[in-house]
């Protein structure tokens, strides 16, 4: 083989060596991963997701970086309108997105935040107007288990049954009336036995290992100088175990066979489901019963799988965030007539998104900062499909070009190399060249 044919070769097989290695982390994942937990995050609006290599995709509004990827534009009018992978190699286990940052714990335990900064919110001991576009891990402790994020402040509960928060440094974080902005997690009192805890827009509820809800921060959405400054009993039920947290409300789940679904709180838009629009000043069971597993409070809306896994809706729907095909608002849960099984579901102030049994995410509602992620503004009134769990779409375009010019240059040089070979092979004359 001559040295032309070897050279063509060696491309060659470097074109295949390029091939055969693993594509830049930022590529698409592989088509059969389905979503394993979504965030639907707050105003104006974004969504993130994990999904079952435990990557972590985000989309929608990214004024602060809480997309988590600093190539992406954070101009206002620029949203991102399809998932794209969040900066790094780590791997999710879960996670909650405020009004323009996210939290997330990784599967070692440790805990990253990232997006606005201004009140110290992301933990990282800083504050006033500081943003991260990537995951910045919240001191070194890797024995967090659950967090929550909202407008400006964060919570979180450790392995050990405490219960931490920082950010804006008013009544939501527990702390007391004294206590200030907070730019590191601090401890909540000194109880040992929080189970589940969710942030609400000024305020924050968890259950205790006991069963009973506690809730502190701005409780009355109708006087917001009532400010609740530490953990206070909510009614005295001991049966209470997932909690959720909306504007000024709060929602629980029963620990019993039932799975009861009972609200508290604000109520004007029927957020509660209770066929009023009253003020709820206890937990109060969720018109037409059913046996819950799942729920996410918006602003003024709600919504609920039951074990059926059918999906429910109920409050305010002008911007279609129950799901019913049209925008008329519920004081009762309203079926959001799919054909689909669903098994979890998440609430944002104005969209909502749920994940099937064949782990696809759909989402509905407000759309005008992309925050459905179906690659368009258009705000929707029924379910749209986002993540195909068996046709995961690619949003890396760089990738998907990479591998396309890859293919080509393999094509072009496998004709050079075959040209090549047929250059250097000896030349036969036929007989009658040689009678010649």
């Amino acid at each position: 083989m001559n040295r032309l044919t070897q050279l063509f070769s060696a491309l060659a097989i470097a074109a295949l060596i390029g091939i055969s290695a693993p594509l830049p982390v930022s590529a698409a994942p592989d088509a059969s991963l389905g979503v394993l937990k979504v965030s639907a995050g707050g105003f104006p609006g974004f969504t993130c997701a994990i999904l079952s290599d435990r990557s972590l995709w985000c989309w929608g509004h990214n004024s602060w970086g809480q997309l988590g990827d600093p190539a992406l534009s954070t101009n206002y009018s620029e949203p991102t309108l399809l998932p794209n992978k969040v900066t790094g190699n780590h791997l999710w286990a879960t996670l909650d997105g405020g009004s323009a940052h996210v939290c997330a714990i990784d599967t070692a335990g440790a805990l990253w935040c990232w997006g606005a900064n201004t009140y110290g919110q992301l933990g990282v001991g800083t504050e006033d107007g500081d943003s991260h576009a990537t995951p910045t891990q919240v001191g070194t402790d890797t024995n967090w288990v659950g967090v929550t994020a909202l407008s400006e402040h964060t919570c979180a509960i450790k392995s050990t049954g405490t219960v931490w928060c920082w950010g804006y440094g008013d009544g939501r974080l527990g702390l007391g009336v004294t206590a200030g902005n907070q730019n590191t997690p601090t401890q909540v009192g000194t109880s040992t036995d929080w189970a589940v805890l969710d942030a609400g827009f000024a305020h924050t509820c968890a259950t205790k290992t006991n069963g009973t809800l506690w809730c502190w921060g701005h409780l009355d959405d109708s006087d917001f100088s009532v400010d609740v400054s530490t953990p206070t009993q909510v009614g005295t039920s001991t049966q209470n175990g997932w909690v959720g947290a909306g504007t000024a409300s709060a929602c629980t789940i029963t620990t019993t066979a039932a799975h009861t679904l009972s609200c508290y709180g604000a109520n004007a838009y029927g957020q509660g489901g209770s066929n009023s629009t009253s003020y709820l000043t206890d937990l109060t069971p969720v018109s037409g019963g059913g046996t819950w597993i799942s729920a996410g409070l918006g602003e003024r809306h709600a919504c609920g799988v039951q074990d059926d896994n059918s999906l429910w809706c109920w409050g305010a729907n002008d911007d279609g965030q129950l799901a019913s095909g049209d925008n008329t608002n519920s004081l009762v849960p309203a079926d959001a007539l799919t054909n689909f099984e669903w098994t979890s579901v998440d609430s944002g102030p104005y969209h909502s998104c749920a994940i099937t049994t064949g782990r696809d995410l759909y989402c509905w509602g407000r759309n005008d900062a992309g925050q459905i992620g179906d690659g368009t503004t258009t705000n929707r009134n029924a379910v749209v499909l986002v993540i195909d769990g068996a046709e995961l779409p690619s949003t890396n375009v760089g990738a998907e070009a990479q591998r396309a010019q890859i293919l080509a240059q393999l094509a072009l040089l496998a004709a050079a190399c075959a040209f090549a070979v047929r250059m250097s092979a000896p030349v036969v004359k036929s007989k009658e060249n040689r009678r010649r």
